[in-house]
């Protein structure tokens, strides 16, 4: 079972994961700029697994996660501003679904 935030490669595209949900997955392409979250099922991860098509892979972002700016510095206040506009957004699954 894949994790929230793991990363794949399927063919020469790369995804995140986003959400778990009973079906299978929302992922979306970390290769384009302005992707939108896709649904994939369980039973076609799988079976991609099974026939080395898709694979799990370290993430290229790793890195932008020991990025911490200094208190009251302008960085983290804008990057706390920002998280806040949208912390009720992305805390909810239906925001990835497309309609």
């Amino acid at each position: 079972m894949l994790q929230i935030n793991d990363v794949l490669q399927y063919g020469s595209a790369r995804y995140r994961i986003l959400e778990v949900t009973s079906e299978g997955y929302l992922w979306i392409s970390i290769d384009v700029d302005k992707g939108f979250p896709a649904q994939i099922l369980e039973a076609e991860i799988e079976e991609a697994l099974l026939s080395s098509e898709l694979r799990i892979i370290d993430d290229p972002y790793s890195d932008l996660t020991l990025i911490n700016p200094p208190p009251e510095s302008i960085a983290k206040e804008t990057r706390d501003k920002r998280l806040e506009l949208i912390a009720e957004l992305v805390s909810t699954p239906e925001i990835y679904i497309k309609t």
